[in-house]
């Protein structure tokens, strides 16, 4: 995922709410968001080659996302950064606690950034293992509207700070009220507005790659429609454990269909962990590739 933005406890309708866009290589396996089947309390896509989730939740109420850190040089064989987000919606401890533990080994990984969650103490934490955020190691983030795209947290890469200013905006202009999640996915999501090369970032990649990837969307025709933005989710958690998730993803892996952009919306209710294997009180469930918004 490369690009996410979080209004967590600021709002008085909802504890989180989670926009993201998840930018991959088309030909890269992957399913839309469904309870695992392997793991059913989650909630998430999943990568069909390291068995990962870039964005997740629990029917508890955790939460899990990760982007990577864009840089040129790679650890070889390095750890699945999709595993960091999968082990803390299976576990039990607590957003500090995990990141915590995780940081010990933080180094073995390439770079990433690492958000967690947990709606019932209305927590959120960050640890990233690139830049002098890494040396601090993890912390506790306040209510606020956060970005974080593939640079640290809050970095001011032009698509992070005008997502981060629409979303101000909506806040203002709801009085209150419930935040329209379409109106979320368009505007901010979906916005390909060009980037002036002089506020292009500087990652050591060429000007002509960063200009693509400049934008909130990354068009799909990237390097001849092999990499771009393909999934793209508003999560919301309600302060009453009411949860709205709304995706619209490139389906390529249905083989029944022509490939193409789908949408689901899922309701689901948040439990007790030991009541979450039960999933009898979802509803409007939809599976990858029902057109159910």
């Amino acid at each position: 995922m490369c690009l996410a933005f979080l209004i967590f406890d600021v709002h008085p309708l909802y504890t989180l709410l989670v926009a993201s866009n998840r930018d991959e290589f088309l030909h890269r396996p992957t399913q839309a968001a469904h309870f695992w089947s392997d793991s059913p309390d989650i909630l998430a896509g999943r990568d069909g080659v390291q068995g990962g989730t870039w964005f997740g939740m629990s029917q508890s109420g955790r939460v899990a996302l990760i982007t990577n850190y864009r840089e040129i040089e790679q650890i070889p064989n390095a750890p699945s950064r999709g595993k960091l987000t999968r082990n803390f919606l299976e576990g039990t401890q607590s957003p500090l606690e995990y990141l915590i533990a995780v940081h010990g080994a933080a180094e073995q990984y390439n770079g990433y950034n690492l958000l967690v969650a947990d709606a019932a103490s209305k927590t959120l934490a960050y640890l990233t293992n690139r830049g002098p955020d890494s040396q601090t190691g993890p912390r506790l983030l306040p209510p606020g509207i956060y970005a974080v795209s593939n640079a640290v947290l809050d970095s001011p890469w032009p698509k992070a700070e005008k997502g981060k200013e629409t979303l101000r905006l909506m806040l203002e202009a709801s009085n209150g009220q419930a935040l329209d999640s379409q109106k979320i996915l368009a505007e901010v999501l979906t916005d390909q507005t060009p980037v002036r090369d002089e506020n292009l970032p500087i990652t050591g990649f060429p000007a002509e790659r960063e200009r693509k990837l400049s934008t909130a969307f990354v068009d799909t025709t990237l390097e001849g429609a092999k990499y771009g933005t393909s999934t793209q989710t508003v999560a919301t958690i309600f302060r009453d454990g009411r949860v709205e998730w709304l995706e619209h993803f490139l389906d390529t892996q249905d083989t029944k269909a022509e490939p193409g952009w789908r949408d689901q919306l899922i309701h689901l209710q948040i439990k007790p962990r030991e009541q979450s294997e039960d999933r009898s009180d979802c509803s409007n469930s939809a599976h990858p590739g029902d057109a159910s918004v």
